[in-house]
């Protein structure tokens, strides 16, 4: 799927996605810093019904959040890792078989851990100051 954007019109993308890709569990998010990312991930989780706050894990690695229906949502920035033993030392690799969404913000460092499991990269790129394109596909 490819789509231009303007920011206004994210929430109405972001219900579109999670009509198109309800059977994925695993995003992967590339785009260069400020392209919009953690502000999808926030409408995505909106329309996922999470209850707690949305916050980028740029510090942290990950953030789990609990949604209305009691499952629950990984949210990983791997912006500062050096190598996947960081990411399975975090516990990547149990969270993979988790019944649980997880969104992952630059996953570069995860790609290798991902041999057999399906998932959905999402390209973000920003074309002016209000609009963006997303280029996703199953991989």
């Amino acid at each position: 799927m490819e789509v231009t954007y303007q920011l206004d019109e994210i929430s109405s993308l972001a219900e579109l996605f999670v009509s198109t890709y309800a059977t994925q569990k695993l995003f992967c998010l590339e785009g260069e810093m400020g392209a919009g990312k953690t502000t999808f991930i926030k409408q995505l989780c909106d329309k996922w019904g999470v209850v707690d706050n949305v916050s980028s894990p740029t510090y942290s690695v990950i953030n789990k959040y609990l949604c209305s229906d009691n499952r629950y949502i990984y949210h990983l920035d791997l912006f500062r890792l050096k190598n996947s033993q960081e990411l399975i030392d975090i516990g990547f690799e149990d969270i993979l078989y988790e019944n649980s969404i997880i969104l992952i913000e630059w996953p570069q460092l995860a790609y290798p851990l991902l041999d057999d499991i399906s998932y959905v990269k999402i390209f973000i790129e920003k074309t002016s100051e209000n609009s963006r394109k997303m280029i996703t596909f199953i991989c």
